[in-house]
C-alpha cells in the first residue's frame, strides 16, 4: 500500500517534459539516461524488473524468470529462463532453443546450405529433419538410431546400445560388439582391433588427402597397440618420416617418447621424469613429480617445490605460486599485450591488468568473492558492483548480469571516462547520484528529496512537490563575472 501510496502521489504531481524524460523513486521505479552508452535505464520494484535500450540493443527482463536481449547489429536474440535453466538463443535464421541442457532443438544452414532442425531429450531421443533427406534421422536411446554429426563423430548408428554401436569420424569406421570391449576398425588402408583391456593393435598405410585448394599431400603410417591396457602401450606415429614420433609405456615401471624435436625418459611414472624439449630448447627433471620439478633453458626455466613455491618462464610467459592455491600469479608478454593476473585462493581475490603496448590502453578488473566485482575496459568506462556472490567465478557470462545479478547488487558505480559522467546507485537506486561536466544530480528516499545543480543554478525538490529554484552555480560564476554580469 505504501508503494502505492507513493506511485499514485508522483504521477499525480505536475512534471515538466524534461523531467518527465528522467524519473526516479527508486526502488520502486526509474527511468535514467546510460552512463556507460547512448540510451537510457527503467527499473521498477527493486531489482525484480528491467529495461535497457541502448545504440543497437533492447534489453528487458523479470529478475530472475525471465531475459530478453536483442542485438540489433548481429541480428542476435538471447532469451534466458531462470539462468541456465532454460535459454533461447537465435542469430539471422540459425536457432537454438536447450533446457538445462538436456531438452533442444535446432534449426538454420549447416557450412552445406542444407536447412536442418534438430530435436533432443538427452540422452533419449534425437531427431534430425533436412532439406538434405539423407540427414532424415529418427533415434530412441538405446533401442536404435543414428546421429550426425554428435559427440565429435560424423555419424554413430547403434542397436541395442551397447552391445552394437557404430561411429565413423571422416573416412575411419569403428564397429563395436558390445562398446567397450570389442571393436573392428576400417578406413583408407587402415585396419584394427581391440579386445580390451587385454590387447589390440592398429595399423594405417600412406595414404594421400585433399584438401580444399585441391592439393594432394600424403600422410604418413602409423601403428598403434596395447597390451592388458594401461600396462603395456606403444604408439609409433609418422613412420619413416621427419616428423616420426614414438611412445612405449610399461607403466608404472617405464615411460619413453622420442621423436625429432622432444624426448621424454620416466621412471616409476609419474614421479621422475626427464624431458629434453629440443624444439623449445630446454631441460626439465622431476624428483619427484609434481612436488620438486626444475626446467633449464632459453626455452623454459622453473623450479618448483609444491605446495610451498614455484615460478617458471619463458619468452613469453611467467607463472608463480606460493603456499598453493594461496597465491599464484601469471604474466604475459606477446606482440602488443601485456598481462599481469594474481589470484588469492583461486576466486576469493583476482587481479588483472592488461595493457595494449602501441596504443597505451589499458583493461583491469577486480574480483573480490563476495563482496565487489570492479571493471575498467579499454574504452575507458569502469563499473563497481557490490555484492558480487557469482560474478568472480564467471567474470565474462554476460547472461549472468542479465539474469540474477541485479538481485545482489546493492550498490553501483559506472564512470564514463569519454564523456565525464558518473553514476551512482545504493538498494537500486533508493540513492542515486549522476554527475555530468555540466550537472549533478542527486535523489534520495523514493524521490523525496531530489537536489540539481548546473550552469543555470541549483533547485531542490521536497516531497514531489513543486521545485524551488536559486542562484548560479560556482561553476558558472567566472563565465558569468567574464561576461560583465553578476550572480544573486
Amino acid at each position: 500500500m505504501f508503494l502505492l501510496l507513493i506511485a499514485g502521489t508522483f504521477l499525480a504531481c505536475p512534471v515538466t517534459e524534461t523531467e518527465a524524460d528522467e524519473v526516479n523513486v527508486g526502488p520502486f521505479y526509474s527511468k535514467v539516461g546510460l552512463t556507460l552508452g547512448e540510451g537510457y535505464r527503467v527499473e521498477a520494484m527493486g531489482p525484480f524488473y528491467h529495461r535497457e535500450v541502448g545504440i543497437n540493443y533492447d534489453e528487458w527482463a523479470i529478475t530472475p524468470f525471465y531475459t530478453r536481449h536483442y542485438d540489433a547489429a548481429a541480428d542476435r536474440l538471447s532469451i534466458d529462463i531462470v539462468w541456465k535453466l532454460a535459454e533461447v538463443d537465435r542469430m539471422g535464421p540459425e536457432y537454438r532453443f536447450a533446457f538445462f541442457q538436456f531438452f533442444n532443438f535446432t534449426g538454420g544452414r549447416t557450412l552445406n546450405e542444407e536447412n536442418d532442425r534438430r530435436f533432443t531429450l538427452f540422452p533419449i531421443y534425437f531427431q534430425n529433419r533436412s532439406s538434405n533427406p539423407e540427414r532424415d534421422y529418427t533415434s530412441v536411446f538405446p533401442f536404435y538410431g543414428k546421429v550426425h554429426s554428435r559427440m565429435f563423430r560424423d555419424e554413430i548408428n547403434w542397436v541395442m546400445a551397447p552391445l552394437y554401436v557404430e561411429t565413423r569420424k571422416k573416412d575411419v569406421v569403428t564397429k563395436n560388439m558390445p562398446l567397450p570391449f570389442f571393436h573392428i576398425r576400417t578406413g583408407d588402408n587402415l585396419s584394427g582391433w581391440q579386445l580390451w583391456p587385454l590387447v589390440g593393435e592398429e595399423y594405417k598405410g600412406v595414404t594421400e588427402v585433399t584438401n580444399v585448394l585441391g592439393e594432394v599431400r600424403q600422410v604418413a603410417p602409423h601403428h598403434k597397440s596395447f597390451f592388458l591396457f594401461p600396462i603395456f602401450m606403444d604408439k609409433h606415429l609418422g613412420i619413416g618420416t621427419p616428423e616420426e614420433d614414438q611412445e612405449s609405456t610399461f607403466l608404472p615401471f617405464y615411460y619413453f617418447r622420442r621423436s625429432a624435436h622432444r624426448d621424454v625418459t620416466t621412471v616409476l611414472w609419474p614421479f621422475f621424469p626427464y624431458t629434453e624439449d629440443r624444439e623449445h630448447d630446454y631441460r626439465e627433471w622431476g624428483v619427484p613429480y609434481p612436488i620438486i620439478v626444475f626446467a633449464r633453458g632459453p626455452g623454459k626455466n622453473s623450479a618448483r617445490f609444491w605446495p610451498i613455491y614455484g615460478q617458471a618462464s619463458n619468452d613469453t610467459i611467467k607463472t608463480r605460486f606460493v603456499l598453493a592455491p594461496l597465491y599464484r600469479s601469471k604474466e604475459i608478454n606477446s606482440g602488443n599485450l601485456h598481462q599481469l593476473r594474481w589470484r588469492i585462493a583461486y576466486f576469493l581475490y583476482d587481479h588483472v591488468d592488461e595493457r595494449n603496448t602501441e596504443t597505451g590502453k589499458e583493461y583491469q578488473r577486480r574480483n573480490q568473492l563476495p563482496l565487489f566485482t570492479y571493471n575498467k575496459q579499454m574504452d575507458g568506462t569502469e563499473s563497481l558492483q557490490i555484492l558480487a556472490l557469482l560474478e568472480p567465478l564467471l567474470p565474462t557470462d554476460s547472461t549472468l548480469r542479465r539474469t540474477i545479478s541485479p538481485l545482489w547488487a546493492l550498490w553501483r558505480t559506472e564512470k564514463n571516462a569519454n564523456t565525464g559522467q558518473r553514476s551512482d546507485s545504493l538498494l537500486w537506486n533508493l540513492y542515486r547520484r549522476e554527475k555530468t561536466p555540466e550537472t549533478k544530480k542527486t535523489s534520495f528516499l523514493m524521490g523525496l528529496f531530489q537536489h540539481e545543480s548546473s550552469a543555470d543554478g541549483k533547485s531542490l525538490r521536497l516531497f514531489y512537490l513543486p521545485r524551488i529554484k536559486w542562484g548560479k552555480s560556482e561553476e558558472a560564476k567566472p563565465a558569468l563575472e567574464e561576461a560583465g554580469q553578476t550572480t544573486p
